[in-house]
């Protein structure tokens, strides 16, 4: 939306005159960006227009004032001439009136300058990549039934295990000295506490995201700092797979074999869904929600919970509980995007720890702050970092130790 609408929809928003179609448009425009969204909160608080438009008049450069005041008078005239009374109406302004026309003017100049800056500020964040840190990519080190390792290809998003290892585009996965097939018969020096044939395991880093296809043609996601261990063939009665992190799964259907997956606290059994579980070590909390399907969540000493609808999840903390969650918000991560909807501060750090692979420090206590919206995870972390300054936390990024500091 061009800049000079959104002043004009936000002096009508603070005047109390949006048509229908225009509050929709202004909320529309406040969705795309929490930093619109804050915008749109603060615009009728007086103290902060007050103390942006201090701010304004020293950060500013010249030739950017003159076109904030421009334009404020452009859409000034503009607004004047739509307005401007009857003859038979007096031409002498209430003092209400005369406080409406200054404080328009003032939002209209400050509204300009904030965009205005925040323009300016997303251009230098442009020129300025490498003092950033770049978000984090296709990464993960398989480990094989002998137990040897291998760094998958980051140019690859994905593997298949069939009758050997390969990835999505059907490249088979070299491994010098190694027949692919005998690979996956070797001895399994992981152990065969599943019962199942030998056991492969794949890794993501901090800052990796990968795709699995199993055998059985069903497909998991992993997050960030993630791992699930499966067998090279799931025998004929059962197909259990192991997952420490965060993993989503679309399980194909099969009545004979449920599908579990085992996670610390808590089993997971399927015959074919989708889901996605955050069960991290570092996390108290284990979290399972419901995509599509029904999945039965069981944990020790408690009773099991059934998930049949769409958006509900179980929670494991010591006890199981049964709630309501955005699924939009809860996978975000697969579409790309941060969500910080209904996350506590120190949760959307972790996600940002994570992804960045950074070091969290706090100096005082975490922040009692409640963040909204969501980012896009292919950004450098200054631009993600936003909505920090748009929640007015002070904080400071060491990007040669990879360090954010809470302050």
């Amino acid at each position: 939306m061009e800049r000079s609408k959104v002043v004009y929809l936000l002096r009508k928003h603070i005047g109390g005159e949006l048509t229908t179609d225009e509050k929709n448009e202004l909320i529309s425009w406040a969705d795309s960006h929490p930093a619109n969204r804050a915008l749109l909160h603060k615009a009728a608080d007086t103290t902060w227009l007050t103390n942006t438009l201090r701010d304004y008049d020293h950060v500013l450069p010249a030739e950017e004032e003159a076109v904030a005041q421009a334009l404020a008078r452009h859409i000034m005239r503009q607004d004047t001439a739509q307005r401007r009374p009857s003859r038979k109406i007096s031409r002498r302004l209430s003092t209400a009136a005369t406080w409406w026309m200054c404080a328009a003017a003032m939002i209209l100049a400050v509204t300009c300058a904030w965009l205005l800056l925040n323009s300016r500020h997303a251009a230098e964040g442009q020129r300025n990549v490498a003092s950033d840190i770049a978000p984090g990519g296709n990464k993960a080190v398989l480990t094989l039934p002998n137990g040897r390792t291998i760094d998958l290809s980051e140019a690859q998003s994905g593997i298949e295990v069939g009758d050997q290892i390969t990835y999505y585009d059907g490249t088979a996965i070299h491994i010098p000295g190694y027949d692919g097939k005998q690979i996956l018969t070797s001895p399994d020096h992981m152990g065969a506490r599943m019962g199942t044939s030998p056991l492969l395991k794949l890794s993501t880093p901090r800052g990796g995201i990968y795709e699995l296809v199993l055998s059985d043609g069903s497909q998991v996601w992993l997050n960030s700092a993630s791992t699930i261990t499966y067998p090279v063939q799931f025998t004929d009665s059962l197909r259990i797979v192991e997952l420490s992190g965060e993993g989503y799964f679309a399980v194909t259907k099969d009545a004979k074999r449920p599908f579990r997956v085992i996670t610390k606290g808590q089993a997971v059994q399927v015959l074919g869904t989708e889901f996605n579980i955050t069960a991290y070590d570092d996390e108290e909390v284990t979290k399972t929600t419901l995509v599509s399907g029904a999945v039965k969540v069981a944990a020790p000493m408690t009773k099991p919970v059934f998930l049949k609808q769409p958006g509900e999840q179980a929670v494991i903390n010591g006890q199981i509980r049964k709630q309501t969650a955005s699924v939009d918000d809860e996978i975000a991560w697969r579409h790309g995007k941060f969500s910080f909807n209904n996350k506590t501060f120190e949760q959307v750090m972790q996600d940002l720890s994570r992804w960045y692979d950074l070091e969290i420090v706090y100096e005082r206590n975490v922040p009692d702050a409640e963040l909204m919206g969501d980012a896009f995870r292919n950004q450098n972390l200054g631009l993600v970092l936003r909505v920090l300054d748009v929640a007015e936390i002070d904080y400071h990024l060491d990007v040669r130790q990879r360090q954010l500091t809470i302050k």
